[in-house]
Parts: C-alpha cells; structure tokens; sequence
C-alpha cells in the first residue's frame, strides 16, 4: 500500500510489481458495478491496468490551501487571482517543498493543469513563498500567524484538537483544463463523464498512500492473495477507512451511502468527505498519464528555489 510515483518512475516495468489481475479471486472485486465508474477507472498504470489501483477515493475542488481568514477573510480572498493583490501576502505565503514529492508538488501541479503552468512560476515568484521541508514546522508557523496562507500544513490535525478554527481551508478550482494540457490531461474518472470536456472536481489526493499493489513472486503468494481480496472486498473497504484521522472512504458502488453515514456520525472529519458521482468528469495526478503535472511542478521549483 502506498503512492504512485513508483508505477511512474518504472518500478513495474523493472520487475518489481506482479499483476494484481492474477489475484483476484472474488468476482464482485472485478465487476464494473461494484465501483463508482467501473473498476478500470482510476488505476495508477492506467495504460496497463494491472500493478496499482486507486480503491480509496474523495471528491477533491481543486488544490488545498489553507488560508488565516482572521487577516484574509473571504472579502479579500476569494479566488487564486486574489493572492497578488495582497502586499502583506509576500513572504507569508508558505508551502511545503515543491521539490520533492509531498503535499505540495500535487496541488500546484492541480494548480497548472486548471490554469496552465505560468500561474504556478508566478506563484513560486511574485509571493516570494517561504518553502519548508518539515510539516511540523510549517503547520506551526501556520497555527502562530507565521504563514497567512499554507500549502500541505497539517491543519486538520490542529482542528481535531479544538485549535487554530480560524485557519480554513480554501479549494483553488477552475472547471477548465488549460490549453496547454487539453487533450494531454485525461480524465480518469467515471463512466460517461470521462466524455466531458471541462471538470467537476479531481480525485482527492489524501488516499494516494493507500493505492494497493502486490509485489511480484511474494514470499507467500497464496497470503497476498487472501489480503487483496479482502481488501478490496465489501467487508475490508469497511473495515480499513478510519473518519477519525483520514477523509477518504472507498470507491466500491454499494458503499457509497455507507460512507457518507460514517463520516457524518464522525463528527469533526465528517463534513470532509465528498463521493464522485458515477458520471462526473474528475482527473487523478496520480495516474501515470497525468503524472507529468507533478513533474512540472518539481522542475519549476528546481527553476526558482535552485536544488
């Protein structure tokens, strides 16, 4: 379980995934209607289908900021076009390291896909941003007033403790695809809105790190089998989801309802959950056909920040 920069950086064709199509035993796992937009959609290797699939999912509006509404209410800052006309801004708007993969090279790689890669170097340069490599630090100076707006501070963790509520976060969404990336970025999810030409959201990032895949010539393969299917299994999507300390559920069809009843019951993560309409028109960075907008986003932060 884990991330998808493997599939795109190769590791499966070096040999080191197995096919998880080999695993599968129940027929609900593979059945179309067992998942919101049919159980080929949103796999990591989307061209292959075969080594990574994305079973944990949210709806996500767009990139995830975090904004301190005290000094940046909604009257000043409402839309991304906003952050430039604010002078205190400068040097206050701080991000986790655009460099290296993270929470950070995802969203303005979001950023780039909805509003074409000049957007992100005027980010990375007119806000003089302060980059940070460590989330304790960056969610502190998020909490002190440090930072008046944050990209991949840990601020939820803040808001389960009662603290730092005037820290909100801010969905940065266009519904369209730049020009640039028309007919390169493609849409992953679901069914027939992967026909659409414009967007209703992206496949949130917070479930990349429980992507499943399955190492080839496991050293018990006849166990790896029985984890698979169960996890992908109606039971194991129950069982695995915690509303507690994450906001993703599962993306199997007949869960959905389930989902939305457990994160509501949960109180404080409750209202972070969104599920993708089986016809929606989403985009995942992570797959590997729209890994490259990741990749970008780390190339302009060598440009500007240097190595």
């Amino acid at each position: 379980l884990g991330g998808s920069s493997g599939i795109s950086e190769g590791l499966d064709t070096a040999g080191v995934f197995g096919d998880l199509n080999d695993a599968f035993i129940f027929p609900d796992i593979t059945d179309d209607a067992s998942w919101v937009g049919g159980f080929g959609d949103i796999w990591v290797d989307n061209d292959t289908k075969k080594f990574k699939i994305h079973h944990q999912t949210e709806l996500s509006q767009g990139s995830q900021w975090w904004v301190n509404r005290d000094v940046l209410p909604e009257s000043r800052l409402n839309k991304l076009e906003d952050v430039f006309t604010i002078p205190e801004l400068k040097g206050k708007f701080c991000t986790f390291d655009p460099r290296v993969e993270g929470a950070s090279d995802g969203n303005f790689g979001q950023i780039a896909g909805m509003y074409g890669e000049d957007m992100v170097r005027r980010l990375f340069t007119e806000l003089q941003p302060v980059v940070i490599r460590d989330y304790g630090k960056l969610t502190l100076d998020t909490l002190h007033g440090v930072c008046l707006v944050s990209v991949g501070a840990r601020v939820t963790n803040l808001h389960a403790e009662g603290v730092g509520l005037n820290i909100q976060e801010w969905n940065v969404f266009r519904p369209g695809i730049a020009d640039a990336y028309k007919g390169k970025l493609l849409l992953t999810c679901c069914g027939t809105g992967k026909q659409k030409d414009t967007l209703d959201g992206w496949v949130g990032g917070g479930s990349a790190y429980t992507m499943l895949s399955i190492a080839k010539n496991p050293p018990n393969p006849n166990a790896a089998r029985v984890f698979v299917n169960w996890l992908l299994s109606k039971d194991g999507q129950m069982a695995w989801p915690n509303p507690d300390v994450d906001s993703t559920c599962s993306r199997r069809a007949d869960l959905q309802q389930w989902c939305a009843e457990t994160w509501r019951q949960s109180g404080q993560q409750a209202k972070e959950w969104e599920p993708l309409a089986a016809d929606g028109a989403y985009v995942s960075i992570h797959t590997r056909s729209n890994f490259f907008l990741r990749t970008l986003t780390h190339d302009l932060g060598f440009e500007m920040f240097g190595r």
